[in-house]
């Protein structure tokens, strides 16, 4: 998979934490947020997610918990877009 600007190539597992991501930030949800994040921490922690997937979700995550929930959703999308094969 070729990846885009600057956004590196993340695994499915973490493509669909993404996704995840951009709805919960799309509608600003706290608590979702809180859950996910621990989701991550877990499956980070178990293997399922390289150290690159778990930094890419959780530069994601950081942004919304300062409450720019926009520019959580930007980065988010841009990360998704980026996993599109050119």
């Amino acid at each position: 998979m070729i990846t885009g600007c600057g956004h590196p190539e993340i695994s499915p597992v973490a493509y669909d934490y993404s996704i995840a991501l951009y709805s919960i930030t799309n509608r600003e949800l706290d608590q979702q947020l809180t859950e996910v994040e621990a989701r991550i921490r877990e499956a980070a922690a178990q293997g399922d997610l390289t150290s690159t997937d778990a930094d890419a979700l959780n530069g994601v995550i950081a942004k919304a918990k300062t409450g720019d929930w926009k520019a959580a959703n930007v980065e988010c999308r841009a990360l998704m877009e980026a996993q599109i094969k050119r």
